[in-house]
C-alpha cells in the first residue's frame, strides 16, 4: 500500500463513492488507524470537524474539508490551522464546478454594471441551505448581497446555476451533477493535490 487516507464520514453517501473510487488507485488505500494516515479526508459533518482539525494539526497531518454548514468560528479555526497544516476547504470537488466558480468571478470583472443570481437544487435530505457550493459562487463575484434561490426535491445531487443580467442581455451558466462520482473524482484528485503542497490554506480555485 502507497500512500493511506483517513475519510471521516465514509460511511455516508460521499464517503462510499470515494472509497469506490479509491479502489481504482493502487498508489493509494484507506485506513481506519488515523495515526497511518499520510492525508485526512472529512466528508461527515461539521459536528466532527473540531476534533478532526485539532487532530490533524497535532499529528502534523494535511487535511481536506469537504463537509459545509460550518460556523465563522470554525471557518476561523481552520484559516488558523493552515498555518500549521495543509488545508484544502472546498464546499465542492467536482471540476465543472471549479470552472463555474472561475466564470462567476471573471464575468463579474469585467461586467461591472451587471447583476448576478445564483440557483441551486439538492436532495431533500441536504442539511444546509444555501448549500455551501452556492455561498461560494456567490463570493466568487466579490459583490455584496447576491441572491441566492434555494430548492430542495427529490435526489438530485446538485444544481447550480450563475445568472448574470445587464441591458437588456441575460447570461447563464448552469452545471449538473449527474452522479456522486464526480465528487469522488474530484476528492481522489484534490488527494493528490495535497500531498505535494506545503503548508497553506487551499480552495477549490486551486483544484
Amino acid at each position: 500500500m502507497g500512500k493511506r487516507i483517513y475519510i471521516q464520514g465514509a460511511s455516508g453517501k460521499l464517503g462510499k463513492a470515494v472509497l469506490e473510487e479509491l479502489a481504482k488507485h493502487p498508489q493509494m488505500g484507506v485506513t481506519s488507524d488515523f495515526s497511518e494516515a499520510h492525508v485526512v479526508l472529512d466528508v461527515s459533518a461539521p459536528e466532527a470537524l473540531d476534533w478532526i482539525l485539532a487532530s490533524c494539526v497535532e499529528e502534523k497531518k494535511p487535511l481536506i474539508i469537504g463537509t459545509t454548514g460550518h460556523t465563522d468560528a470554525q471557518v476561523e479555526a481552520i484559516q488558523q490551522a493552515a498555518k500549521v497544516i495543509s488545508v484544502l476547504h472546498t464546499p465542492n470537488f467536482s471540476e465543472g464546478m471549479a470552472f463555474l466558480h472561475a466564470l462567476a468571478a471573471g464575468f463579474s470583472e469585467e461586467l461591472k454594471n451587471a447583476e448576478f443570481e445564483i440557483f441551486e437544487t439538492h436532495h431533500t435530505e441536504k442539511r444546509d441551505s444555501p448549500s455551501g457550493s452556492a455561498l461560494a459562487l456567490a463570493e466568487a463575484t466579490g459583490r455584496q448581497n447576491v441572491p441566492i434561490h434555494s430548492e430542495r426535491i427529490g435526489g438530485s445531487p446538485g444544481v447550480h446555476k450563475v445568472k448574470i443580467s445587464w441591458g437588456h442581455e441575460v447570461l447563464e451558466f448552469t452545471h449538473y451533477a449527474l452522479d456522486r462520482k464526480a465528487f469522488a473524482e474530484g476528492a481522489v484528485r484534490a488527494i493528490l493535490f495535497i500531498l505535494n503542497k506545503p503548508l497553506g490554506y487551499y480552495t477549490l480555485c486551486h483544484l
